[in-house]
């Protein structure tokens, strides 16, 4: 059951709108992400290796919390976004699978001097996402109380981790386990007590909709899907979550964003990846001129479109749909779409697009002209 909605929706996929029928279930349901990458750190400076490549803070991250982040080259370019787990002695990283060993190589090379020990986790765990406005009352239902913020951990019964930044400071749990805790562990940091399996219930956000991903091992993932069977929470079309992350402005790494981007370019997107206040890491120098010296001015940015009452095949926005824009009589061409989807229950199709300099700032809350029918589009900054 390793599959990962985001692989399949690669650029090639989405030539064509998909054809959504429905918003969003109010149910929760799930969706499998379990082909994300899983980077393990251990050693006692492994927070130092990460702070010196990482663009966010990690000198105050708490075991049971989780942060967000971008490793970037020394150009200044995105070589992976990260979401960071920090354990009591270990931490570890979800990312893109495609950037998995490209990461793991650089981290490995990095570690040797500071004395951590780097293993790539990604087959040993899958990893699924409840999302929906009662994901946190049918998971506690399911599997006992879980903190709302934060990341606890459960023997079917469980770890919820807290995203740092926006919340109240984390309690550190002593229930939270190291993954070098080697006493009775099958996997690295996952103890089986009385025949069950522990598994982490991380809070997190691929969507404005409540979510909750779980990180299971893969000796323990029949169990844990037994109990999901028993409730209401049932398996998700992959298409309905790539609807709610387009319209809620959610990037994606190789269809929105790649190794060619620098944050800045992500608008406001980038900012919960970005600390104001640290100090030196990899591309730091580049990013503090762009955002600074030129003002945050780059040659192109990420908005959002939405488009209504589009009601045949041939007038749908579709990725990589040009976009134009009249000008005291001159239609120029100032950016390109890289998602976009379909709700058909509302007749209104959300993208995601770049603009060139300085349409980005122009255009928002007007009207550009999309693809070869000219499709009216409102633009917005993207969230």
């Amino acid at each position: 059951m390793i599959k990962d909605p985001s692989a399949s929706t690669t650029k090639e996929a989405n030539k064509q709108i998909l054809p959504l029928a429905m918003p969003f279930p109010k149910q929760a349901g799930y969706f499998d992400f379990s082909m994300t990458g899983k980077i393990l750190l251990q050693g006692e400076k492994r927070i130092e290796l990460l702070q010196g490549l990482t663009t966010n803070n990690l000198n105050n991250l708490l075991p049971g919390q989780s942060i967000q982040a971008f490793i970037l080259d020394k150009f200044g370019k995105i070589q992976s976004p990260l979401t960071i787990l920090q354990f009591k002695k270990d931490t570890l990283l979800l990312l893109p699978f495609l950037q998995t060993d490209k990461i793991s190589g650089q981290l490995t090379t990095a570690a040797k001097l500071l004395d951590c020990e780097i293993q790539n986790m990604t087959f040993e765990f899958a990893l699924l996402s409840v999302m929906g406005k009662n994901a946190n009352e049918l998971l506690e239902k399911t599997f006992g109380e879980i903190e709302p913020h934060s990341f606890t951990l459960h023997s079917l019964h469980s770890i919820v981790f807290q995203h740092k930044g926006g919340v109240d400071k984390a309690k550190e749990q002593s229930t939270i386990p190291s993954f070098n805790d080697t006493k009775k562990t099958p996997l690295p940091g996952f103890t089986k007590i009385k025949g069950e399996v522990d598994f982490a219930i991380i809070k997190s956000q691929r969507t404005t909709i409540q979510n909750y991903d779980l990180l299971i091992p893969k000796d323990g993932l029949e169990k844990v899907m037994t109990k999901l069977k028993q409730t209401s929470i049932t398996k998700q079309n992959p298409e309905l979550f790539e609807l709610q992350r387009i319209k809620d402005g959610f990037l994606q790494w190789s269809t929105d964003y790649n190794e060619s981007n620098n944050p800045i370019e992500l608008s406001e997107y980038a900012n919960k990846f970005l600390s104001e206040t640290k100090g030196c890491y990899l591309g730091q120098e580049i990013i503090a001129r762009l955002k600074h010296r030129a003002d945050s001015k780059t040659a192109k940015k990420i908005v959002q479109l939405t488009a209504k009452n589009q009601l045949s095949k041939s007038s749908t926005i579709k990725v990589d749909d040009l976009i134009f824009y009249n000008y005291q009589g001159e239609t120029k061409q100032i950016g390109k779409i890289t998602s976009a989807a379909h709700g058909n229950g509302t007749q209104i199709t959300f993208a995601i697009a770049y603009l060139k300099k300085p349409y980005y700032d122009e255009l928002v809350s007007k009207e550009v002209l999309v693809g070869d029918a000219r499709i009216r589009a409102t633009v917005q900054i993207s969230s």
